[in-house]
This record gives structure tokens, sequence and C-alpha cells, in this order.
């Protein structure tokens, strides 16, 4: 038997359909220990490591400063008491300028890429590839007549121009890759992000660049219709690269110069279009991204920190507390142990 149903009625299986996975997830969500210990574990970490970062964070304040050309608010007042001149000579605005000029034409060269591959002095090849290579050499001494016995020590006097045509067969796979990761670094936003990178770098302590991350990202493709081809909007899960600000940079406090085997947390602001992209990646749990969307969706949620405000100024951008779509979320990375969850 064949079940005709009405366009409602396919309507309202897929909207039980829907129902019933969301309610799957928020049963997993609710009923997993797990994730609550692990959100507060990384809650705890998090309210250490914030109010460790007083002195950092007034120490990137003064570099902004320095950058954007003003004073501090206890130093301008120190000048006005003394009767001094306001004009700030913007010295360290210029230095970074040029700083930053001279390693974007170092390491950003235009038209060149960024990196060069080379293979090493003897290529480590697949052992197809080298057999090929071989195997062209054996039947080359056999239609010139070369008897089998013989066969070894012409390969043994040609062993020269054979690791030439290996080393040729791994350049050749090194442009390869070459061109395969310039395709990747350019449509990942690499040049932008180093870009910005070279921006912190000149300009604080520290300069912080991440990636690979997968994101879901809108594209256009054509579609072929009748043996006419049209462009088709859609989306899929790409590689990024992308710079962290220092503020938004928290890493343990036991690390020291490198923050290997040490956890690390990234401060994000996110807004209701980012989660929403989230929810179709892989990885992500759409009924905790749809609770959120519900409940600070309109109102905002806020890691309220004394920087924030001052450092919004000082980049031209409105205050926190003009941004109520904004939704905080942190990030961690680093090991933990069983026990822990």
């Amino acid at each position: 038997m064949l079940g005709i149903q009405t366009p409602d009625q396919v309507t309202e299986g897929r909207r039980k359909e829907a129902a019933d996975k969301m309610d799957s997830q928020r049963n997993a969500v609710v009923q997993n220990p797990v994730v609550d210990r692990l959100a507060a574990h990384v809650r705890s970490e998090w309210e250490t490591v914030k109010y460790d970062r007083s002195q950092i964070n007034e120490r990137l304040l003064d570099c902004l400063r320095r950058r954007k050309g003003e004073y501090s608010g206890t130093k301008l007042a120190e000048i006005r008491a003394m009767g001094g001149s306001e004009i700030y000579m913007m010295i360290a605005a210029a230095k970074c300028r040029s700083a930053k000029a001279w390693l974007s034409d170092l390491f950003s060269p235009v038209g060149d890429r960024p990196f060069t591959l080379k293979p090493t002095p003897i290529p480590d090849l697949p052992d197809s590839m080298k057999m090929a290579l071989v195997q062209e050499a054996l039947q080359g001494a056999q239609e010139l007549g070369v008897p089998p016995e013989e066969v070894k020590k012409v390969l043994a006097q040609h062993k020269d121009r054979l690791m030439a045509e290996l080393k040729e067969r791994a350049e050749e796979r090194a442009e390869n890759m070459a061109v395969a990761i310039e395709d990747l670094l350019l449509e990942g936003g690499w040049r932008d992000a180093f870009d910005e990178f070279l921006e912190d770098l000149v300009t604080y302590p520290a300069a912080i660049i991440k990636g690979l991350e997968f994101r879901r990202v809108k594209t256009l493709k054509w579609v072929n219709q009748n043996g006419e081809f049209t462009p088709e909007p859609g989306h899929k899960i790409a590689p990024r690269v992308r710079r962290v600000s220092p503020f938004r940079a928290y890493p343990s406090p036991a690390a020291g110069s490198s923050i290997e085997d040490h956890w690390f947390i990234e401060h994000h602001t996110l807004n209701r279009a980012d989660l929403a992209a989230m929810r179709a990646a892989p990885g992500y749990n759409a009924e905790a991204i749809a609770q959120v969307l519900v409940h600070y969706g309109t109102g905002g949620l806020k890691e309220w920190l004394w920087s924030e405000t001052e450092r919004a100024e000082l980049e031209g951008r409105s205050s926190v507390l003009s941004r109520p779509d904004e939704i905080d979320a942190l990030e961690y990375n680093g090991s933990l142990r069983g026990q822990t969850l």
C-alpha cells in the first residue's frame, strides 16, 4: 500500500521529528554530569586567571594608549597640575608603523608566498614511487639487451642518475604541496589574520595567531541545470585562521614563555549569527546553543572586565554597555584528569 499525506501532514511530521531530536539532545545535556563538571572546572580556572591579569591588562592598555597617542587619566592630571603641554608627539606610533612595514615586506611580500617548501637532501618518497623508478631502469636495461646478471651492476652505475630522478620527483611533490598550502591559507584568511598579528606584534608584548579552525561559511557553487550552469548559494565547513587579541588571551598562570602542556582560555564575544552558524557544524551541541539563544539572545551575556570599557574607547568602538546583543563565551584548551570529570 502507498501512503499519501497532505502538505500539512508532511510539515507536521517534520516538525515532530525536529522536536523529538531536540528533546533527545536536551535530555543528553541534562543527564550528562560530565558536561556540568567540565563547565564548573573551566569557570573555576577562568575566575583564577581573570584576577591574576590586573598588571598585564594595565600594561596592555598602556601600550594601546601609546599607539593611539592618548595619556592615561592619571598622567593627564599630573600634566595639567604642572601646567605642561597636553600634546602627544606620537613617536611610538610612528615607530610601530615603520616596524610593521619592515616586517610585512620581510614575511608577507606582495605576489609571493610567505613560506617555502624544500625536500630533504635524501628524499623520503613512497616505496611505490621508488619501485616505479627502479622498474623503469630495469626495463630500459632489458631493452638494451643487458643480461639479467649484469642488471645490478648497471643499476649501481646509474645510482646517481636514479637519485637525481628521486630528487626531481620530490621537488615536484613539494611544489604541488606548496600550491595546496597557499590555497588553503588564502581561503582561510591568512593574509588578513597575519596583518592583524603584525599590528599586535609591534604594539603589545605578545601577539597570537590561531588556526586551523573549522567554521561553517557561506559558499557559491555552480550547479548544472538542464545544461546551463547557474550560481547557487550554500554552506560548507572550511578551515580558518584568525588573530587572537592579547586582551582576550588567558594562559595558565603557571605557563612561562611557552604554553605547551598548560591550559589556555580565550574570551570570545559572539552574536546570534555566530551561534546560529555553530548549530549546523559538527562537534557543537545544537540544543545547548538553542538554550543560549533563548536565554541570552536579546539581553546578552557578559563576562564583565574592568579593562573592556577603556579598551573600547581607545579602539573607537562603542561601549560594552551599548551592545546588549553580544554573548561572551569561554574557549578552553588543555588536558584534564579523568577524576576531574
